[in-house]
């Protein structure tokens, strides 16, 4: 496996008093755990100090961890180790409890997430049966910095932007989840954004999952055509790039490349004018892939953007004419 022999030896945990029994002379070994619970799932985890993790695990899983598998490994190949497990799991077809690494953070079932007063909100991996916003109720309300109001009303003034809204609002049609429900708590949407600003570039808007931008819209000099940097679940399958490319070419996209944003993210980045925006997400394939991307984001837990959220924005694009 990548080539690092891993070893694992096996324990029983319903069978055992306590996991610091087994580990009390050894609470500074380095290496690769698994834990096994009683419906089928596991979670891959690594640490250099396996009785403190392990007894962390067993309270927050103390009713379904039924055993765990534990094999040393050298403090500097962890990370790879523990990648190349998560990744052999998932070929095995057993769903994770993982939330970072995994394609597909806990698991291949539905999970809810929790938006406003409780309200459980289902995050399913197929697209057609995403959430809608009839059933659920609006996130929020959200405060606004007087820079992030500026921000709005700098971009509704300028030429532009009617077609920056009509594709921001195609985006959100297409992929996200109960787009109200989750506005602000899973996702994030701001306005004239720093993020790499420099003499002659800037951005128009950034849209986030998570940490993970999914869409910017940019500019060069004044006046040029906005160009619009969408991002999908990165796929291997020569068949699925395939289809990718002939979409990106009827769509006149600039560029399709594999962008890796950290060593965990790794996803397909398509590049087109503005105006191309709104039909190339409304291709089932494109829209599929930006959606598998953004659930598995969401799927992570809350939003560490929210406080750049820009509520006018998001509220002009999904509820103006």
């Amino acid at each position: 496996m990548t080539g690092i022999g891993l070893d694992f030896t096996r324990y029983e945990v319903n069978s055992l008093g306590s996991l610091s029994v087994i580990f009390e002379k050894a609470s500074i070994i380095s290496g690769i755990y698994r834990l096994d619970f009683s419906d089928g799932k596991a979670y891959i985890g690594q640490s250099v100090n396996l009785q403190s993790r392990l007894n962390t695990h067993r309270r927050k899983w103390a009713d379904r961890l039924v055993c765990f598998s534990f094999a040393p490994c050298p403090s500097d190949k962890l990370n790879e180790a523990e990648f190349a497990m998560i990744q052999r799991l998932e070929r095995e077809g057993i769903s994770l409890e993982n939330k970072l690494l995994a394609s597909r953070p806990q698991g291949a079932a539905n999970i809810f997430v929790t938006t406003k007063h409780g309200q459980p909100l289902p995050l399913p991996w197929e697209r057609e049966s995403r959430p809608d916003d009839a059933t659920w109720d609006p996130a929020g309300p959200f405060m606004m910095s007087a820079s992030q109001v500026r921000n709005f009303y700098r971009l509704a003034s300028e030429p532009e932007y009617p077609q920056v809204k009509e594709a921001l609002r195609a985006v959100l049609e297409e992929v996200m989840p109960a787009p109200r429900a989750t506005a602000g708590v899973l996702w994030t949407l701001t306005a004239l954004p720093s993020t790499a600003s420099i003499p002659g570039y800037r951005r128009l808007c950034t849209l986030n999952a998570g940490r993970l931008e999914i869409l910017y819209l940019s500019q060069g000099k004044l006046g040029q055509q906005p160009l619009a940097r969408l991002n999908l679940a990165s796929h291997s399958d020569r068949k699925t790039l395939g289809r990718l490319e002939h979409l990106a070419s009827r769509y006149g996209c600039h560029s399709m490349d594999f962008v890796r944003y950290s060593e965990q993210t790794l996803v397909l980045s398509l590049q087109c004018p503005l105006e191309s925006l709104a039909p190339l997400i409304k291709a089932p394939l494109v829209a599929d892939l930006v959606y598998e991307l953004v659930v598995r984001q969401m799927r992570m837990g809350m939003n560490p953007l929210r406080k750049h959220f820009n509520t006018l924005l998001f509220e002009d694009v999904w509820s103006g004419a």
